[in-house]
């Protein structure tokens, strides 16, 4: 029991069968560079709309919430977990990131627990590498702390980088 873990490089919309997809995001639910400009182009307008639905339902959002929609048009994931990175100040740190990995996990144990039968399968970026700011090295070691938790529940993650340094430091940090 526990986490799987595996790294890939690219874009992570060409995963299959993917339970939950984490997008980095802000407090507002606005689409719009980086991640959430892969997720607009993925899941089309009507993700947009359903952000704006759960942003009139959680008043306020600040940086580590998580807001979960379906995956909208993208027809190899069930759920978006939007996890709030910017907002506030927009100085982004790594115990925000923290705080976004522990919420996922929550919606992942949620969803077992209704369909204890079914495989689950998170796919992340690097959350708060790009706008953010954080860096990816210090990333990576928390993602590789928080993810080697032992958990009473199996899970597969997959971890995305989406440029070569980054792919190459996930696969360092993961062997």
């Amino acid at each position: 029991m526990g986490y799987s873990i595996s790294v890939k490089q690219g874009d992570m919309f060409q995963e299959q069968d993917v339970t939950f997809m984490v997008n980095a995001s802000n407090s507002r639910l606005l689409l719009g560079n980086g991640v959430s400009r892969a997720f607009r182009l993925n899941c089309g307008t009507s993700l947009q709309i359903q952000m704006f639905q759960a942003r009139i339902q959680h008043k306020n959002l600040y940086q580590g919430d998580v807001v979960k929609t379906s995956c909208a048009e993208a027809k190899n994931c069930l759920y978006a977990l939007h996890g709030v990175v910017l907002g506030g100040t927009n100085v982004v740190e790594l115990q925000h990131i923290e705080k976004i990995l522990y919420k996922v996990e929550k919606e992942v144990q949620n969803y077992i627990k209704n369909n204890p039968l079914e495989k689950v399968k998170v796919v992340l970026p690097l959350l708060g590498c790009g706008v953010g700011g954080l860096n990816v090295g210090d990333v990576v070691g928390l993602y590789k702390k928080f993810f080697s938790r032992r958990v009473t529940f199996e899970c597969e993650v997959v971890v995305y980088g989406y440029k070569t340094k980054e792919y190459n430091l996930l696969l360092e940090s993961f062997r």
